[in-house]
This record gives C-alpha cells, structure tokens and sequence, in this order.
C-alpha cells in the first residue's frame, strides 16, 4: 500500500501572491460573478441577496460562522439546488437556474464535503468518470496531466478510493472536477476532518491549481489558513453579505476578529 508523505505546511509568506494580483486588477468578465442571490430548501431563504465574483488564476473565499449558509451558496451556485432570485453567470454567460449536469458542461465543477468520489472504483477509474462529457476524447491525456499535479495519485491509480486516506481522498475528489478543465472549481470544506499535515498539503494543491488559470471557490471552517491564502474573501451573517476584501487584510479586520473570537488570534 502506498503512503502519502505530506508536503511540509508552507510558511505565511510563501503563499503565493499571483492569485491577489489577478483580483486586484478586477478583470471582466469574471469566471464566476454571482448577483443578488437568494436560496433555501423550501421555507424562508437561508442565503438573501448575496454576490460575490471569483476570478481565473485567483482563490476566491467565502467565511462566515456556522449558519451563515456559506453550503447553501454554493450548492445554489453549482446547481444542486435552484437559486429563488438572482443571477449567475460563468465566463459572461447567463446560466441561473441551470442543473448541476448542465452546469459541468458551462465550466463549473462543484466538489462536495462528503460523496465526492466512487468508493468502490480505482483511482484512475474515478478519473475516468470524472471526465465523462470528453465521451473518450482526451481523458488519457487529460488524466496523465492530473497525475502531474496530484503525484500521489499517481502512486495509487490501481487502489479503490475506498482504501486511500482521508487527504488522498480530497484529492481525487478535486482531480475528478478537474477532468473537465473548468474555468471554475467550488470546493466544499475540502480540508475537514483532516490532519494538520494534510490540511498543508491539500492547501499546497489547490494553490497549484489555481496557477493553471482556474478559478477556485472555496468554502472551509479553518478561517485563519483560508484568509491566508485568499485572493479576496466574502464574509457571510445570516445569510448575507457582511464584508469583502483581501483574505490577508480581512484577518486584522476588527469586525472579523469579533465575529471569530479565540480563532484567528491562535
């Protein structure tokens, strides 16, 4: 069986700073710009009136505390749910309202917490569904280059997803959305539950991928290490928009440090 070995955490200031130059120039249009959108599950809306924009070659945050719908967003985003009002838009195409299937084919590919990979399938057959809408053409190649960039599943392309570790499957749960070569990836809490060591390492990953010129999205819990590396941040209460800036600058905003007391000066 083989082992990851996980990447040494990097220091503050070896986060790469390409992803906030390419917010701070504000391109248009973005990859992601999210307007005036509402959703819930049936009875009162648990997001109201949230927009938020997230640029290629970026990482775009959302933070908030618990309750503040930051998974309804992006399940409303990515087309699990139906937004109630708003819109959506991917590369200046309007595609509210559009089912999750639909939206993988527009450029969004939505990875969430939990059932994000095939736990009875290989590795690299996980790949292979990943890239379902190529219908053969380029999976392959389009694999091969994922090996490059997640080289531990390379080492274990012939286990079953079932028997990797909890960051190995993090992983392929993000190589699977990355087999369609999205212009946007939503990740859903992709370090939860685990170790600090594999939290440094699926950080160290997604910072790759975003110097591939996709747009990363990403909601998590650990506040202080995704403001670290966050382009730009969308502070979420109650299910609306609170603040927005510079994940760096918004970790010594005063109205964030209230809002996480005892978390972010650990």
């Amino acid at each position: 069986m083989t082992a990851l070995t996980p990447d040494p955490a990097p220091e503050p200031a070896s986060v790469p700073a390409a992803g906030h130059a390419a917010v701070a120039q504000h391109p248009s249009p973005a990859a992601l710009d999210v307007t005036g959108l509402t959703a819930g599950y049936g009875g009162p809306p648990i997001v109201e009136d949230v927009s938020i924009r997230a640029h290629r070659g970026a990482i775009t945050a959302i933070v908030g505390p618990n309750g503040a719908g930051k998974s309804t967003l992006l399940k409303a985003i990515a087309g699990v749910i139906r937004p109630k009002a708003g819109s959506v838009r991917v590369e200046d195409h309007d595609v509210t309202g559009l089912a999750a299937d639909k939206l993988v084919r527009r450029g969004i590919a939505y990875v969430p917490q939990v059932a994000n990979v095939f736990p009875q399938l290989s590795v690299h057959e996980n790949l292979e569904m990943g890239g379902y809408i190529r219908h053969g053409r380029g999976v392959k190649e389009r694999a091969a280059e994922l090996y490059t960039l997640f080289p531990d599943l390379e080492a274990a392309r012939s286990r079953r997803a079932e028997t990797l570790s909890g960051g190995q499957r993090t992983m392929l749960a993000m190589a699977r959305g990355l087999m369609v070569d999205p212009a946007v990836l939503i990740l859903d809490e992709p370090s939860a539950g685990l170790s600090p060591k594999f939290q440094s390492t699926v950080w160290e990953r997604i910072e790759q991928v975003r110097s591939t010129n996709v747009a990363v999205l990403v909601v998590e819990q650990n506040t202080r290490e995704t403001l670290r590396h966050a382009a730009w941040a969308y502070v979420l209460v109650l299910g609306r928009n609170r603040l927005e800036g510079p994940g760096r600058e918004l970790l010594h905003d005063d109205e964030v440090v209230r809002l996480y007391v005892g978390v972010l000066t650990k």
